[in-house]
């Protein structure tokens, strides 16, 4: 049975491409140059749909569970979604910062754009980390202790360069070809002070991705057994 579960949110939205972009050439400014390459008006419409149908009732609803059926939870932002969310949707950002000011509601550190950084130039990926860091620590007051990469990325390098940031966990893909036989459920270590917590992917595919899978034999998903398949879960 278990003993504890980790709850954790994440909040993303990529900035979408002009397609087809705008001629660069004619450009004259980093502001123009963004204008041409990535389409704000589609980004404007995606972010207020999704803040109107998920984020604030959401983001409403945590903090009701927070407050009176003592939830506590996870949750990380990308800088991405933060930008679009300051231009259009700011009242998002608002009802993120309450949420997170509740005891037992943790900032996760997200890489700032969803990005393969970590894979291309390590340097500039703990830079970028730090930044972000340091971005949500003045905007929300929380400094962060845990960290998630891009789709939960990890090879020695990252892991070693997290480790060196001062991060005491971070989130890894529960796979079985990542775990080699280890339940989702155990804290692992990595050589270093940071250790890690896997996703549990039967559990997170089911609410994540085949709640609407027919063919599915849980399907339909609902609350009592999904609700029972976790506390049922080891460790």
């Amino acid at each position: 049975m278990a003993r504890s579960v980790v709850i954790y949110l994440v909040m993303h939205q990529p900035r979408r491409l002009r397609l087809p972009a705008l001629s660069l050439t004619q450009a004259t400014s980093a502001r123009e140059m963004a204008e041409r390459l990535f389409d704000d008006d589609m980004n404007a419409y995606y972010v207020q749909k999704v803040a109107r149908t998920s984020y604030r009732p959401t983001l409403t609803r945590l903090r009701d569970l927070v407050q009176h059926e003592g939830l506590r939870l996870g949750i990380g932002i990308s800088w991405s979604l933060i930008w679009q969310l300051e231009r259009w949707a700011p009242d998002v950002l608002d009802l993120l910062a309450m949420l997170v000011d509740e005891a037992g509601v943790e900032m996760v550190g997200v890489e700032p754009y969803h990005s393969f950084l970590p894979y291309l130039d390590i340097k500039r990926f703990q830079r970028r980390m730090t930044w972000m860091s340091q971005h949500v620590k003045r905007r929300f007051g929380q400094s962060l202790q845990v960290t998630d990469t891009t789709e939960m990325m990890m090879n020695q390098e990252i892991y070693w360069a997290l480790d060196k940031l001062g991060f005491r966990a971070a989130f890894v893909d529960g796979r079985p070809h990542v775990l080699k036989g280890s339940p989702a459920s155990d804290v692992f270590a990595g050589g270093g002070s940071l250790g890690f917590l896997a996703r549990h992917v039967p559990l997170f595919d089911g609410v994540g991705y085949r709640f609407t899978d027919r063919p599915w034999e849980a399907f339909p998903l609902r609350a009592p057994p999904y609700a029972g398949g976790i506390k049922n879960k080891p460790g």
